[in-house]
């Protein structure tokens, strides 16, 4: 439920420069990253002495500072992670920004700083919303894919941040693997390769479908027009993406924001103007969408024919020859714009114009401009400007924030000056100077007191008015009333910093690990034919991806569990049932069920593994991130931090999931449900084969091109304590799997 006021303008800042655009164009707050554990890994960012710098510039403008630590933390990284954390307390920051469950947990539980759940977190239902305030979370910010429905629903339970403006991620966010695994860049680690936006092309029964396309690249997501509706769904948070953007880019978006927010406020609702949006369209755009928040529409979702900056549409080429292109303008193209041929997708910087055989700084619309042809173009093609060299320098200035401060001063013979500066938040500055003095020759007027105390024009301030009382034959030198003005606008500051101070609680984690299971080999499967050659090899668990599947045969074995689709609202009354879960919304099963976590909820180190069983699972599956070394510090950590440790499962057979989308790449392409007889996959430009399996609700879910294989790692994972060794049949036909069930077999367990 908000707890604001209003509802308040969240902006990105990558750099120093965007902060200080952000602020000056009217935002509320600021998310950004230090140079640790933040998952914006190539931007700028801040590091620690710019932390610094960024918190006390913010917080002097009454700005929040909320510091983004929404990586998953290995165990090596444990230590100097707590370390940062602290340095971020003592900042004083507004909140922090995390993905991490067991290293939220130990934050939550160690100081009372904020801490808000990244959308990292998988945050897409009422379930895992009741998980994070239960949890001690102070806001969630939500899953792109949430419509205003869901919203309004779980911003009833707590604080709630939503994503209105920049790119969108295709895969719920924090469930996203592909780069991780196909590109050797983890997402979850902030070094994401943006596999979305990579070309592929569909499959159906080996038949093709779609042919190099962007199957995985949506637009951009655009909310301007709507955000009376976010409003009144009681958001607290409107959130603007754009880490990795320019600070021009920064600041415009804000301000349209600001303002379209403030016209609401002011009873007064508006919509984007053309001006505003060509300029957006400017500096940046794959098209926009409105994404989920009003359903789903897969037709205007996504960017099939290109992955990056669509440009504005300036000109025509009409001509080729070797050494020009010859182009017909609709719009003025200056010296140094950056533009892209439509149909290649590949362009410049155009150093040169020429207009009637002359160089030019511009060419105007109506105009037939030549370019030299860097590119050997030999055919007509479609201009796009994509850096408007003029626009983004129009943007570099920008108006300074000032904040409204009143003065009074007394100026009395044989005392000391006194000047207190009273600011809009009502914070008092009072400070005394020099003994005044009688006048002997020329007196100092009342209109050079208030002359001289109103030059504020290099500080935060602007003076509203200034009061004066003093006696009538007075002197006191220019000198003197500049330092008054100075030292008690700089006591001002340090009273407006208002660093937080924030207590350190008593951390402490108290419980007894389950007794450990027998070692065994627990089989995920797809269908009844898996399923009953799984039994017949009585090796350990069975997890059913089919829920019909699992209810027909859960009587007959004791070792059958349900395994929940990846996107589940979690509002099932289960009870003595056993389940695989897939979120943290799932968690609360536990309470009166047999449960086991799967790889998907990003257990990477002791804190996670030991907040999951402190919360009852029965076991959890370890991250498919995790290599050797870090699997090993995991369990030696958890051993010697927490006792015993408790049932681990990891992954040793199968295709992993990259992706899961509410979006359907085969809508339009195939009748729907018809995927479900058919062999459906992408393939990228090299030829690699993903399966792509769909649940009951149309959810695309993405596998890897290879099964992993560590089978033969199984005696040394036994060695270090992992008791359960996951394998994972997809699409394996019964001899394929019973060939692997050969191979477990063989395994002395």
């Amino acid at each position: 439920m908000n707890k604001l006021n209003k509802t308040e303008l969240l902006s990105p800042a990558g750099s120093f420069d965007a902060l200080k655009q952000a602020i000056h164009n009217g935002t509320d707050a600021i998310y950004l990253g230090g140079t640790q554990f933040g998952a914006r890994a190539f931007a700028s960012n801040f590091n620690n002495d710019e932390l610094k710098e960024a918190v006390e510039y913010a917080h002097l403008y009454s700005v929040k500072i909320y510091v983004t630590v929404n990586t998953l933390i290995y165990e090596n990284e444990i230590k100097p992670f707590q370390n940062y954390i602290k340095f971020l307390v003592s900042l004083g920051v507004d909140a922090l920004i995390m993905q991490d469950i067991g290293m939220a947990y130990w934050v939550i539980n160690t100081f009372d700083i904020p801490v808000h759940s990244s959308t990292q977190m998988h945050n897409y239902s009422e379930s895992n919303v009741e998980y994070l305030k239960a949890n001690g979370y102070n806001r969630a910010v939500l899953a792109r894919e949430s419509n205003l429905g869901n919203i309004h629903t779980m911003s009833q339970i707590m604080d709630t941040e939503v994503f209105a403006h920049g790119a969108l991620c295709i895969c719920y966010s924090g469930q996203c693997l592909f780069s991780a695994i196909e590109h050797n860049r983890s997402g979850n680690r902030g070094k994401c390769a943006q596999a979305c936006r990579m070309k592929y092309s569909l499959y159906s029964n080996d038949n093709l479908l779609l042919e190099d396309k962007y199957l995985l690249s949506p637009k951009d997501l655009g909310l301007l027009n709507d955000v009376d509706a976010l409003i009144k769904a009681n958001v607290s948070s409107i959130k603007l993406e754009g880490r990795m953007k320019s600070p021009q880019y920064v600041g415009f978006v804000t301000k349209t924001y600001r303002n379209i927010i403030n016209n609401y406020y002011s009873g007064n609702p508006s919509k984007i103007n053309s001006k505003d949006n060509d300029t957006l369209e400017r500096l940046f755009n794959r098209g926009f969408t409105k994404g989920y928040i009003f359903g789903l529409n897969n037709t205007t979702l996504m960017t099939l024919d290109r992955p990056n900056h669509a440009g504005v549409h300036v000109g025509e080429v009409v001509s080729t020859s070797r050494d020009y292109i010859t182009i017909l303008l609709n719009d003025t193209l200056h010296q140094g714009d950056g533009i892209k041929f439509d149909k290649i997708d590949k362009g410049f910087v155009c150093n040169k114009i020429y207009y009637k055989g002359k160089l030019v700084s511009k060419g105007e619309a109506g105009q037939t401009i030549q370019l030299d042809n860097k590119l050997n173009l030999n055919s007509t093609d479609r201009i796009l400007l994509t850096k408007d060299v003029k626009l983004l320098k129009s943007l570099e200035r920008y108006k300074e924030k000032k904040i409204p401060v009143s003065i009074t001063g007394e100026f009395y013979i044989d005392q000391p000056c006194k000047i207190t500066l009273n600011d809009n938040l009502g914070i008092k500055s009072f400070h005394k100077g020099v003994v005044v003095e009688e006048s002997k020759n020329a007196p100092t007027s009342k209109n050079d007191l208030i002359k001289s105390l109103s030059k504020l024009g290099d500080t935060p301030y602007i003076t509203t008015n200034v009061t004066i009382d003093k006696d009538d034959n007075i002197f006191i030198s220019k000198s003197n009333i500049n330092k008054l003005r100075r030292d008690a606008v700089e006591c001002l500051n340090i009273r407006r910093l208002n660093i937080n101070k924030y207590n350190e609680k008593d951390y402490k984690i108290d419980y007894n690990a389950p007794l450990p299971h027998p070692v065994s080999i627990n089989c995920t499967v797809s269908n009844e034919l898996q399923l009953k050659k799984v039994l017949e090899y009585n090796m350990g668990k069975i997890y059913a991806r089919d829920y019909n599947l699992y209810n027909k045969y859960k009587e007959k074995s004791i070792n059958v569990y349900y395994f929940m689709n990846a996107i589940s609202e979690n509002r099932f009354d289960f009870k003595d049932e056993r389940l695989v879960i897939r979120d943290t919304g799932g968690i609360k099963y536990a309470k009166n069920n047999t449960v086991v976590s799967d790889y998907m909820l990003n257990v990477t180190n002791s804190y996670s593994l030991a907040h999951l069983h402190l919360n009852n699972l029965e076991a959890a599956c370890l991250s498919v991130e995790l290599d050797k070394n870090n699997i090993n510090n995991l369990i030696n950590n958890y051993n010697q931090s927490f006792g015993n440790l408790p049932n681990v499962e990891l992954l040793v057979y199968g295709r992993i999931q990259l992706m899961v989308m509410k979006h359907c790449i085969l809508d339009g392409h195939i009748a729907c449900k018809e995927c479900k007889s058919k062999k459906i996959c992408i393939k990228d430009i090299k030829g690699n084969d993903f399966p792509v399996l769909t649940d009951d609700k149309c959810n695309n879910y993405i596998y890897s091109k290879d099964n992993i294989n560590r089978i033969n790692k199984i005696p040394y994972l036994k060695s270090i304590g992992v008791n359960g060794f996951r394998v994972d049949f997809i699409n394996e036909t019964a001899n394929e799997v019973v060939s692997i069930l050969n191979n477990l077999s063989k395994i002395n367990l």
